[in-house]
């Protein structure tokens, strides 16, 4: 093992043989330079770039409507990918962000998207629509039309054309004026970003609320039937409302589901009931000292129609089953199998491939038995259920709007064995205030966007939280401890998911969101292997108290994109790793983040948590000293403007001198002492 004392001392050395072969060949470093003289670089495949922009979710949904976005590749100096940008107004936003410059070095060769000879037109939204391919063109070659009435998903988009009379001929028809790559380059585009996702998060409670009181007064539907030995006397103690006509009594639930009329409330008294009932009219079965047990086959209670609610029984007896229906199901697929494990940037191209990938997740993880399973159908309510099942909980596939609250899940010890505490496949919805423990991944969405998960405990899964192809979703103040794998794990490139103010311990990784335009905020992450990673790229992360891990941040993506800033991060192992990458600066308009023990060099404004001279300076005798060496500033000079010697490192030019969230810090200082 290699001490911090070790490491220091040997960084010693290899800067002091550095800084002599600096000295000795310091115009050696030039030809490193890119030469300008040489023949400009061919445009590749865009599928060969590492891309940016717009998510692919959200291309998914142009495709399949034959919709497309102007792109642009960039060729940098100082920068050993090439970046391709869905969106020309994202290359240009990102091009004037302060320190592009510093990170990527200059622009040698752009090339955009070529509309010229297409038969162009614009949907009812302003999406561009073209069956034809578009070529590559020099952007200092092409003729811009802003201002029209184009636009992508994020925002206004600026219309590349090789052939300026074909620009004006859509001016003439969409609006807009025509501008060169000079001018388009000082022009500023109105793009959703991160920091609009930070102002939706308040929109996105308030809509919760209004649909859980819409959903909530599912229950309050007068008895019409009674279940078992109780009489009217119980729905008077219960202080129900009583249907009009006579009231039913049944001995069984699926009688009196196939007897109450619609809009009505069976009510099953105390007792336990065997058997698997189905719901096939509007109304609400409530049960709140009723078990539910099934006969080990199949799901518990299957809901099949619209406006239903279930509320206060104990579901148990689920069967074990975890495959669809149709023979020849396909096998579950990894889920890394798409998305690096959340790690990195991902990709997803083609609506043939997206379709494949679509069936096989449903194979997968769609169906299976469940304590409760609604199916096609819209407004589900379900509360105050207590399930314990072998492998799903609650099953939601193609359901419209449902509210889950208050539900009490315990699924299979042996995660490998269990499933899905709640699962929802194109079923937004809002799930809030329940506990679910052991199982699979507590909470499973595929393409659910619009959901929202507040207010949960999730303990002891694979994953507490894990999001595929679900965007616009916010998931706010859970408290997730135990995870085999990550707390909260967002794949496959959504856009817009707002991940606030959640308690995540005790996981081999905390919180790992994909795809772009992410706010990761006041998030308490604490005692994981890894804290956070910054895998979701154009993302905000700020005010996270990221406390005790063995990592605290893992800069995992490539492509420095994020403003990572006024977040705590003390008493990790590692305050951060950049992984591999470019320089990453994480200060924005001269605010950074608060680093425990951050030491700034003399003469300096910054602190590198990624250097492993500047991480050990509390620790290492003389490594203070040492990171303000001459050989140590000339090395990092260089390496931060020469092609060929830069290596992945983080810089914050402006640490903070005292955190940002004192009270959280007292508090979790305090239960370490203890």
């Amino acid at each position: 093992m290699t001490t911090v004392g070790a490491l220091a001392t040997s960084n010693a050395v290899r800067y002091a043989v550095i800084f002599v072969c600096l000295v000795g060949f310091a115009g050696v470093a030039v030809s490193f330079a890119v030469d300008t003289d040489t023949a400009e670089p061919e445009p590749v495949p865009f599928d060969e770039a590492t891309t940016a922009g717009i998510a692919s979710e959200a291309q998914y949904g142009l495709e399949e409507r034959g919709q497309v976005v102007p792109r642009a590749q960039i060729f940098y100096s100082q920068y050993q990918f090439i970046v391709g940008y869905h969106g020309v107004e994202h290359a240009i936003d990102s091009l004037q962000q302060d320190g592009h410059q510093q990170q990527f070095g200059y622009p040698v060769t752009i090339y955009v998207s070529d509309f010229s000879e297409s038969d162009l037109s614009l949907s009812e939204e302003g999406y561009l629509e073209t069956d034809d391919e578009q070529p590559w063109v020099d952007a200092e070659e092409a003729a811009f039309v802003i201002e029209s009435d184009a636009r992508t998903p994020t925002g206004h988009t600026a219309v590349p054309f090789s052939d300026q009379s074909e620009a004006e001929d859509f001016v003439s028809t969409y609006g807009g004026e025509v501008v060169d790559w000079e001018i388009l380059q000082q022009h500023s585009f109105d793009i959703d970003d991160a920091t609009v996702v930070r102002d939706g998060v308040t929109d996105l409670k308030q809509s919760a609320d209004a649909s859980v009181e819409e959903h909530r007064s599912l229950s309050d539907r007068p008895v019409s039937v009674i279940i078992g030995d109780g009489n009217a006397s119980v729905v008077e103690e219960a202080n129900l409302s009583v249907a009009d006509g006579d009231l039913k009594f049944m001995e069984t639930i699926q009688e009196g589901l196939d007897h109450a009329p619609e809009e009505t409330t069976v009510f099953v008294s105390n007792g336990i009931y065997e058997e698997n009932p189905t719901i096939d009219r509007s109304v609400t079965l409530a049960g709140p000292d009723a078990t539910v047990i099934g006969n080990g086959n199949g799901s518990v209670i299957e809901i099949n129609a619209k406006g239903v609610a279930v509320t206060g029984l104990s579901i148990s007896g689920v069967g074990e089953n975890t495959d669809p229906p149709e023979e020849g199901a396909t096998e579950v697929p990894e889920h890394d199998e798409r998305s690096n494990g959340a790690e990195g940037e991902d990709e997803v191209d083609g609506a043939d491939e997206n379709s494949d990938w679509d069936e096989r997740v449903e194979a997968g993880y769609g169906h299976g038995d469940a304590g409760i399973a609604a199916v096609e159908t819209t407004t589900v309510y379900i509360d105050d259920v207590d399930i314990t099942t072998p492998t799903n909980g609650v099953l939601l596939r193609d359901v419209d709007t449902s509210v889950v609250e208050n539900v009490d899940i315990d699924g299979h010890e042996q995660w490998t064995e269990g499933f899905m505490g709640v699962m929802a496949m194109r079923s937004p919805t809002v799930i809030q205030d329940s506990t679910i423990t052991d199982g699979r991944d507590s909470i499973y969405l595929h393409r659910s966007h619009e959901t929202v998960i507040r207010n949960n405990t999730l303990t002891d899964n694979r994953f507490g939280i894990h999001f595929m192809h679900t965007s616009d979703s916010l998931i706010a103040d859970n408290t997730v401890f135990g995870q085999e794998s990550a707390g909260i794990t967002i794949m496959t490139d959504p856009a817009g998911n707002a991940v606030v103010g959640n308690d995540v311990r005790n996981a081999t990784a905390g919180i790992l969101p994909a795809g772009s335009r992410s706010y990761i905020a006041e998030n308490v992450v604490v005692d994981n292997e890894r804290g956070i990673s910054t895998g979701a790229s154009n993302s905000l992360y700020e005010r996270n108290v990221v406390y005790g891990n063995d990592m605290g941040f893992r800069a995992s993506s490539i492509r420095p994109s994020n403003r990572v800033v006024e977040n705590d991060i003390i008493n990790n192992d590692v305050p951060a790793d950049p992984s591999t990458g470019p320089l990453l600066i994480w200060t924005h308009e001269g605010v950074g983040n608060y680093w425990d023990g951050a030491v700034v060099r003399p003469g300096q404004e910054r602190y590198s948590p990624s250097d492993p001279v500047e991480s050990g300076l509390l620790t290492t005798p003389g490594a203070v000293t040492l990171s303000a060496s001459p050989a140590a500033t000339t090395l990092d000079a260089l390496r931060d403007t020469t092609p060929g010697m830069r290596e992945g490192n983080i810089i914050d030019t402006a640490p903070l001198s005292e955190p940002v969230n004192p009270e959280i810090i007292a508090e979790l200082e305090e239960e370490y002492d203890e």
